[in-house]
């Protein structure tokens, strides 16, 4: 729901954009944000803007709103697929097939299962402290920064 509510918040915000900067009406500037995050191509109201902050915005536009559709189908696949996950073992035909498995057979199918997940658990939150511990590397990082700002205070870009 909350992939949802963003996507929507993004297309809202692509239209009152396009619609200031390109004097587009709504449904226009929504059909060209439409247009623009799901890669369809088909360009939208002509003429387009030729101005600097147009190119700009729809460039980030378009990066940040692909991720964005990536992520809305990524968890439409994931609710769909935990639905018929739940469905398939709920229903008649599901529960035949586990009842047709012998219950010490599952027991030690779910035993391995639990085994294996804890292990690979344990050897995540392994790499992710060795990865906390490399502090010179962090440090280099933020000695970089520190040395960037400091060129950016001396010179015109300051």
């Amino acid at each position: 729901i909350m992939s949802v509510l963003l996507m929507v918040l993004y297309l809202w915000l692509g239209c009152m954009f396009y619609r200031s900067e390109a004097g587009w009406s709504v449904p226009d500037a929504l059909l060209f944000t439409v247009y623009t995050v799901t890669t369809v191509g088909y360009g939208g109201p002509q003429p387009l803007p030729n101005t600097a902050a147009f190119h700009a915005f729809t460039s980030v536009y378009v990066i940040v709103g692909i991720s964005l559709v990536t992520v809305l189908g990524a968890h439409t696949y994931q609710l769909v697929t935990l639905e018929a996950t739940r469905m398939r073992s709920s229903s008649p035909w599901g529960k035949q097939r586990q009842g047709s498995q012998s219950d010490a057979s599952n027991d030690f199918g779910q035993e391995a299962l639990t085994r294996e997940i804890d292990r690979y658990r344990q050897s995540f939150m392994s790499e992710l402290e060795d990865l906390a511990r490399e502090q010179p590397l962090l440090d280099a990082t933020l000695v970089k920064i520190k040395e960037i700002q400091n060129w950016r205070r001396t010179t015109k870009w300051g």
